[in-house]
């Protein structure tokens, strides 16, 4: 049996091009991944140059967010977006619609986004042959244990944050990070 957690990774499917426009054009400075140990075996840095700042938090989804470590490490994942030196900031798992979907979900709930605009974003990046909902609907009804039941959904995830130790310093520095002044 391979122990996956020493498995070398295979060669960078990043072209010479695709390294320029990570580079040169989108100038990333931060590569938040998700993936586990076994998915991301030796790896010890970004594929895109040393340059970018690997950060490997490996990260839950769905309804799973809500538990435990789970719920602590979208703490941290949190975090990462505190620090404005961190930005650009590229986010990722395997396919970029589970873990990551769950942790853009909390992202743009605490920037204000409301429900029906949060489902759309989730459905369009949930290009699968799998029901969408059967994942979505549980990350939604999760929040239910937050904040009051008659809260909106941003208020709910500001309240899942709030208890995993989140301040409400550090969600008005990423609001003031992420929007432009009103």
């Amino acid at each position: 049996m391979i122990e996956f957690a020493k498995k070398r990774p295979g060669p960078s499917r990043l072209t010479e091009q695709g390294l320029r426009v990570v580079n040169e054009m989108l100038c990333w400075k931060t590569e938040l991944d998700l993936r586990g140990p076994t998915e991301v075996g030796s790896m010890s840095g970004s594929p895109a140059g040393s340059s970018i700042q690997w950060v490997n938090h490996p990260s839950s989804n769905y309804k799973s967010i809500y538990k435990g470590g789970a719920a602590e490490m979208t703490a941290k994942n949190f975090r990462v977006f505190l620090d404005p030196a961190n930005y650009p900031i590229d986010i990722h798992c395997i396919t970029g619609a589970d873990r990551t979907g769950s942790l853009v979900f909390i992202l743009n709930g605490v920037l204000g986004v409301d429900l029906d605009d949060l489902s759309r974003g989730w459905e369009i990046s949930w290009y699968s042959p799998l029901n969408y909902k059967e994942r979505f609907d549980p990350l939604v009804a999760g929040l239910d244990g937050f904040g009051k039941p008659d809260d909106s959904i941003c208020k709910k995830i500001e309240a899942y944050l709030f208890a995993q130790g989140i301040t409400p310093e550090e969600v008005a520095k990423f609001r003031e990070i992420m929007l432009e002044p009103k």
